[in-house]
């Protein structure tokens, strides 16, 4: 009896795993509309409201050469419900560029093409479901 315990805890550890490897997949974002070929895009992938797009909470960052005025990010990640938030980082600077005002001088996107009038896109509008082998985002950078 004691036996057929083991073998029995041993294949449900084995199907867990495999269901924890097969939860994986790839979000795919493709990104256009970048005014010029300077630079790179960056990119961050957040999975909450409470940490959209506050620096250094993000899930998963990437960086990606502008060929042709687009780019291209692929992360893979647990399925689960994401949001992206992208940066034209024309000066290869690594941040933001704003005037006086606050007003950004470089591109920047949210997943869905999310947009706000006041302040910045808002998680609710932008996120997104994983829940599948593959997702893409097409988003197209918005400048002012």
């Amino acid at each position: 009896m004691k036996y057929v315990s083991s073998v029995l805890a041993v294949l449900i550890l084995f199907a867990c795993s495999l269901t924890a490897v097969a939860q994986k997949g790839k979000i795919i974002v493709e990104i256009g509309n970048l005014r010029n070929n300077s630079g790179k895009v960056l990119a961050a992938l957040y999975n909450s409201e409470k940490t959209f797009m506050s620096e250094r909470q993000a899930v998963a960052t990437g960086q990606a050469t502008i060929t042709s005025q687009t780019a291209q990010i692929v992360f893979e990640v647990p399925y689960g419900e994401y949001a992206i938030a992208l940066l034209h980082d024309e000066n290869d600077n690594g941040k933001m560029d704003s005037n006086l005002f606050g007003i950004p001088k470089e591109g920047y996107a949210v997943s869905n093409n999310a947009k706000n009038s006041f302040g910045a896109p808002k998680y609710v509008d932008a996120k997104f479901r994983l829940d599948k082998p593959e997702v893409r985002q097409k988003i197209e950078i918005i400048y002012w």
